[in-house]
């Protein structure tokens, strides 16, 4: 056999002959993925004038709460009268104001009240369950007369006031002959006045 040893300008050639090769490899590989990528995402005039954004997820909430407005729930002011009692204030709504006991012993035969002929057309329900205790006095006899006095009234006054004092002593078995209107000419009442209740015994009629 015999041994080749290869020159100075064989070697040149062939590393010539590698490097073309491996530019003309290289060439090859960067034109198909430039090819793959264009296939892709084709980019052009009309897709860039005519594209539309892509849609938004499903659970994403609407802009600005989808343009809904909850609606203004206020709570409603009280525009009541001034002579209305508001039931969460705590008060007695039972009892027209200007009215009610303000003195005398219902067991020794006197009770003191307000009335008020404006407001009320009957007894406030504190001063007609007093009227009990009232009756169950010792000067509650079989002919004694029950007087109501008050200062001098007007007559649509004293016939208002009567007219509640009869109706409350009826709901206890009371006739109106029993009653007796008293007025004291000393003064005269207001829109809300005082009256005094007390036994007249026959005696002394």
């Amino acid at each position: 056999m015999h041994n080749y040893e290869l020159t100075e300008r064989g070697k040149i050639v062939i590393a010539v002959v590698v490097v073309l090769l491996l530019l003309v490899l290289s060439a090859v590989l960067m034109v198909k993925a430039i090819a793959n990528q264009s296939s892709e995402n084709p980019v052009g005039p009309d897709t860039a004038a005519t594209g539309t954004p892509p849609p938004a997820p499903a659970d994403s909430p609407p802009p600005n709460g989808g343009g809904f407005t909850p609606p203004d729930v206020s709570q409603p002011t009280d525009s009541g009268s001034p002579g209305e009692e508001n039931p969460s204030n705590g008060k007695d709504d039972t009892k027209p104001p200007g009215s009610g006991p303000i003195g005398g012993n219902p067991h020794e035969g006197t009770l003191s009240f307000l009335f008020s002929p404006g407001y009320q057309s009957e007894l406030d329900s504190e001063t007609g369950s007093m009227l009990g205790d009232l009756l169950n006095s010792p000067k509650n006899t079989k002919n004694s007369t029950i007087a109501v006095e008050t200062a001098e009234l007007p007559d649509d006054y004293a016939s208002a006031l009567m007219t509640a004092v009869a109706g409350a002593f009826a709901a206890h078995g009371i006739s109106e002959q029993r009653i007796a209107d008293v007025q004291n000419t000393s003064g005269t009442a207001g829109e809300t006045f005082e009256v005094n209740l007390y036994f007249i015994a026959a005696s002394d009629k």
